[in-house]
């Protein structure tokens, strides 16, 4: 199944990705029901799931996706931005 994912204008994950709106697999049957403090909601689908995360203040990538974003990583233009940025974090992390 696919859903509909708006994401916060602004965010960390609408900048990477370069849109507000994406399309996801979904197929969860949980979730996030209550929020951490420092979990900062980036993406809801259109049922209210939470599907995109980050963690504020974080010293390094940490970037949360609900959506199997493994499935065709290569070839999903959405998926394959998220791995490229985290290897770039990898890397980067390596050189410290």
């Amino acid at each position: 199944m696919r859903s509909d994912v708006t994401l916060v204008p602004g965010g960390v994950f609408a900048r990477l990705l370069g849109r507000e709106t994406i399309r996801v697999n979904s197929l969860h049957g949980q979730g996030i029901e209550e929020a951490g403090p420092r979990v900062v909601i980036e993406g809801l689908a259109d049922d209210g799931t939470v599907e995109a995360i980050r963690i504020a203040d974080a010293p390094a990538f940490a970037l949360g996706v609900q959506w199997h974003a493994e499935y065709e990583a290569a070839k999903n233009p959405i998926n394959r931005v998220l791995f490229e940025e985290f290897g770039r974090a990898l890397k980067a992390h390596k050189r410290h």
